[in-house]
């Protein structure tokens, strides 16, 4: 996941995104070379669909692929990430997904909240080296949830970036 991107649009081919900044390797810090670009399809919350190319990245230690994902989308969903947050906030009043889509996002978002605090919390305890406390009373995912508009792309750039693999959480839902 990355902040800071360059778009460079071409109509027949898609809208270009690369990254400003430096990309390493979430799983061994290792340098990444391009590889080569895959198409994206990303529909905003005006239910407009635009078509990305996307950056994927090699690894010259570790040899995984990675893709360079702009914090707009999220790893895994067709929408946009302000309308899937929107929705998992109860602010998705006219969300362009079908209704049967938006049970989906909050029924996975529901079923994985432990999830994310443990990875949060994990994350903590890693960045800080000290151990942290299990009857700590308040959640993190409430603190990131609690910052307000973009929360959901903090949330998934700190995890994926720092190898937490939440991709994988994103593969499984339904």
């Amino acid at each position: 996941m990355v902040s800071q991107y360059d778009k460079e649009n071409n109509s027949e081919k898609g809208i270009f995104i690369k990254s400003r900044e430096k990309s390493i390797c979430p799983i061994c810090g290792g340098k990444l070379s391009v590889r080569d670009s895959r198409k994206r399809t990303c529909y905003h919350e005006d239910g407009t669909r635009k078509k990305y190319r996307l950056r994927r990245l090699k690894c010259k230690q570790c040899t995984k692929i990675h893709t360079e994902l702009p914090d707009f989308m999220q790893p895994f969903k067709r929408y946009e990430a302000k309308v899937v947050e929107d929705v998992l906030d109860d602010k998705g009043r006219s969300c362009p997904a079908e209704e049967c889509t938006i049970r989906q996002w909050r029924g996975w978002f529901c079923n994985r909240t432990a999830l994310f605090e443990a990875k949060l919390r994990s994350l903590k305890q890693r960045l800080e080296g000290s151990p942290d406390n299990i009857l700590y009373p308040s959640s993190l995912l409430q603190e990131i949830r609690s910052t307000g508009i973009g929360w959901l792309s903090r949330l998934t750039r700190q995890l994926v970036n720092s190898e937490n693999e939440i991709h994988t959480c994103f593969a499984f839902c339904h």
